[in-house]
């Protein structure tokens, strides 16, 4: 054999010899560079788990479809009642009401829908307002020279932005009306001397003192209601006062609220309901009111 064939085979059996080796090292390349990409575990929809790559992760439809928490919005009481529970033809009436809040703050700006009825059911007033900066508001309207005799129903909605509506009514009469026409026109609390207060420390005895008015037909069974709810929204056993209560006539009921040393500090709540006779027996609200005081 020649030199340089001599040389050539050599050269062809050292090729032969090093492929493996080249091939070993591309795939440990290959498997180095793999190993230096992120893996994510998924769980397959037939329940096995394994590594995803970044760029093939799934998304599953429960994430898809999954709505973000909606939080409640907080509430608020709309007073209502009108400057008389009886008038006459031709007469002004004047409403007005304020936003209890059921925190510390006093609701502005919000819009108050106001709707009047008469005795029949057919609407006779309709007025947008918009409350003040002390949470407040108020409308007048002029009554006709024609207008019918009874009792006459006033309904209010208030929408306040990030506020749940609120909703209430009043009634007041013109001449003689056939049903009673009830409405509290005062609930307010006082100390056990009669002073209006607004704050009380634990001991104390907190006097809740509702006015009511009744200016149409008497109500034979009447029933008082006041309801004191803690801070934390329990409430503590109603007291109720059952009297008659005529044409014109108003009453007023203190129902006494001794509070104990231990007794929770914050904001308490009195409710004060009119009914027509036992809710048990039937019997159903006529009106009712709201206010708050605090116990420090």
């Amino acid at each position: 054999m020649s030199k340089r064939k001599a040389i050539a085979a050599l050269l062809i059996v050292l090729f032969i010899l090093n492929f493996p080796i080249l091939a070993i090292n591309l795939d440990v390349d290959a498997s180095v560079k793999d190993s230096n990409k992120p893996k994510i575990e998924q769980t397959n929809p037939n329940g096995r788990t394994g590594d995803v790559d970044d760029e093939d992760e799934v998304v599953d439809d429960d994430k898809k479809s999954r709505k973000p928490k909606v939080h409640p919005k907080k509430s608020f009481t709309i007073t209502l009642s009108s400057d008389k529970p009886t008038y006459g033809q031709g007469e002004i009436v004047y409403l007005s009401g304020s936003i209890i809040d059921s925190g510390k703050t006093t609701p502005t700006n919000g819009r108050v829908s106001i709707q009047v009825l008469n005795s029949n059911g057919s609407t006779i007033h309709i007025a947008s307002k918009t409350t003040n900066s002390f949470g407040e508001y108020s409308d007048n309207f002029t009554l006709t020279d024609e207008a019918t005799s009874g009792t006459y129903t006033v309904f209010v909605t208030l929408s306040l932005l990030a506020y749940q509506d609120s909703y209430n009514h009043a009634t007041f009469t013109i001449g003689d009306s056939l049903t009673p026409s009830i409405r509290i026109s005062s609930l307010y609390v006082t100390d056990q001397s009669g002073e209006n207060r607004s704050s009380f420390n634990p001991g104390e005895t907190v006097i809740v003192r509702v006015v009511v008015q009744n200016g149409g037909a008497e109500l034979e069974k009447g029933m008082i209601w006041i309801e004191v709810s803690t801070p934390n929204g329990v409430p503590i056993p109603p007291v109720f006062v059952e009297t008659k209560i005529k044409r014109g006539e108003m009453i007023t009921v203190g129902v006494s609220t001794p509070l104990s040393d231990d007794a929770n500090l914050g904001q308490y709540t009195a409710n004060s309901y009119v009914s027509n006779k036992m809710i048990s027996q039937g019997g159903k609200f006529l009106t009712k009111s709201k206010t708050i005081f605090e116990l420090y």
